[in-house]
């Protein structure tokens, strides 16, 4: 039986995976994610054997939507007569790793050691991004001798760690850890303007929004919350605008409300209008889809999973979102109502679900929603 106040050593591996998302998408040095992967199904593997040898699967019911869309998706890909082989080896590595985790779960000790590592990393990847802005910039990816990265996916992967620095400056036991966890938020939020995401930039404005408004609801040192959310902002507009003159041009231009309204977001809305158009050309197509395409990018993954899996696909999605957003409403888990909002925002701006980030945000938030429901239970019971 695992006990409350262990880090594990499948916890560890899992740690270094999830830290490694955003790092390895921008320093590329572990093979284009090769090493990455292998480190997820070193861990998934010995959290599934764990599972065997203690025998105790307890699954809440909200898991039970989210493991129908994935087994859904899982014969989708499968079936699919346009999938390839590495398409496929992703799905099912991905699928390996993360449902393991959801099912054993992490406790509160293992939790926070997972975000505080990738919290970290979130915030170093700011020291990379700092000196190398002077790097080429087009369309969404920063590119350098290094190599290049997706500005939108590596933004929204730093997000998760973001709200969790809110989290903590919060709920922090001390000062000296909320003077932490303030600089570390400072340091990726500069970051993620460093990408030149505006997806990201706006999604991290409404989870934290939404974070703050959840945990608001408790009716203790309300004062204090809102000076040093005020603080918080101040610092960052402050710090914003002392980089500003250092940041590539072509960032900054793309930030402007102006540029985002002249563009249309990209190019997306004419994405958008294709791909919806071609969902419903035949009765067949709009049930259960055209099936999956490595070339698919809609930008949206709404759209993605209706033009591929139809509206059963689709409606599975939403449903496996909202199911757990609905539990984390309800119980005082505000850290996984920020999550969740970041996931769901993600996915209507970029193609997400195949992004490691995405599964680690959904399985983070969805344990962390169940460890609050349990601490809950046994309140109650105690009473």
């Amino acid at each position: 039986m695992m006990q409350e106040n262990r880090i594990y050593p499948e916890t560890i591996l899992y740690a270094i995976y999830a830290a490694l998302i955003p790092l390895n998408m921008i320093l590329n040095f572990s093979g284009n994610g090769t090493i990455n992967k292998y480190i997820g199904l070193l861990a998934a593997a010995i959290g599934g054997y764990r599972l065997l040898v203690t025998r105790k699967i307890a699954l809440p019911s909200m898991y039970y939507i989210f493991i129908i869309f994935a087994a859904y998706c899982f014969i989708a890909v499968l079936i699919a007569p346009e999938t390839q082989i590495h398409f496929f080896q992703t799905y099912i590595s991905l699928l390996a790793t993360f449902l393991v985790f959801l099912i054993r779960g992490f406790n509160k000790k293992e939790f926070n050691f997972i975000m505080f590592l990738s919290t970290v990393v979130a915030a170093i990847v700011f020291f990379y991004l700092a000196p190398n802005l002077g790097t080429s910039y087009s369309r969404g990816t920063l590119s350098s001798e290094a190599g290049s990265a997706d500005s939108n996916s590596l933004a929204a992967n730093m997000l998760f760690s973001a709200v969790y620095s809110i989290d903590k400056m919060f709920s922090g036991s001390n000062n000296k850890q909320k003077v932490l966890y303030a600089t570390l938020l400072l340091l990726i939020v500069l970051g993620v303007v460093m990408t030149g995401s505006r997806g990201a930039l706006l999604t991290l404005a409404i989870s934290s929004t939404m974070y703050y408004v959840h945990r608001n609801k408790r009716k203790d040192k309300q004062s204090s919350k809102v000076l040093n959310y005020c603080l918080i902002i101040f610092a960052i507009l402050v710090a914003g605008r002392y980089i500003s003159g250092h940041v590539n041009s072509h960032i900054i231009e793309r930030l402007n409300i102006t540029s985002l309204i002249e563009d249309g977001g990209s190019g997306r809305l004419e994405i958008w209008k294709y791909y919806l158009k071609e969902s419903h050309d035949s009765i067949a197509h709009l049930l259960f889809g055209h099936g999956f395409a490595t070339s698919l990018n809609a930008h949206n993954v709404y759209i993605e999973y209706l033009y591929s899996t139809g509206i059963i696909g689709c409606v599975l999605l939403i449903a496996s979102q909202i199911v757990p957003l609905k539990y984390a409403i309800r119980s005082k888990s505000s850290l996984s109502v920020g999550y969740l909002i970041i996931i769901i925002a993600t996915c209507c701006t970029i193609g997400y679900f195949l992004n490691k980030g995405y599964w680690n945000g959904i399985t983070l938030a969805m344990i962390a929603v169940n460890n609050m429901n349990r601490k809950e239970d046994n309140s109650c019971q105690d009473s």
